[in-house]
């Protein structure tokens, strides 16, 4: 019997993904000490960071419809996630650790709850509907 690597995916439509990736964006603007109360780690922080412009630079070039985010039980949670864009070229697969993958939720509903509806539509140009719609895809727990 296979035992299955993958413990949580979400999948995400392109507006969700672009949504959530902005909240993220927005988290890393949060000071360091509001970050470790959610249990984020320098490292949690650098690699996110990179993640955020790898997945950016993917958004941008066009073409991806959606995104899937999975966790791999076998990632360490230091590891980098794997970003890459599936055969059809229309889906980003982003595969990480479920730490990561609960860090980045956390982070995201962080941002979503520290800045009001009418900041973050000007730090994001998403209404708070469009940023909750993304959220309640996007779920490690």
């Amino acid at each position: 019997m296979k035992v299955s690597r993958e413990s949580r995916a979400a999948t995400l439509a392109s507006g969700g993904v672009r949504a959530v990736v902005q909240l993220m964006y927005q988290a890393m603007e949060l000071r360091e000490e509001t970050l470790s109360s959610i249990h984020c780690c320098a490292d949690d922080i650098s690699i996110t960071w990179d993640a955020l412009r790898d997945m950016k630079e993917y958004l941008r070039s066009g073409g991806v419809t959606a995104a899937r985010f999975s966790s791999d039980l076998e990632m360490s949670k230091v590891t980098p996630p794997l970003i890459e864009r599936s055969a059809s070229g229309e889906t980003l697969d982003v595969r990480t650790s479920l730490h990561l993958g609960r860090a980045w939720q956390a982070m995201s509903e962080l941002a979503y709850t520290s800045y009001g509806e009418r900041e973050l539509f000007y730090r994001t140009g998403y209404t708070g509907e469009e940023l909750e719609a993304g959220l309640r895809q996007f779920d490690f727990s």
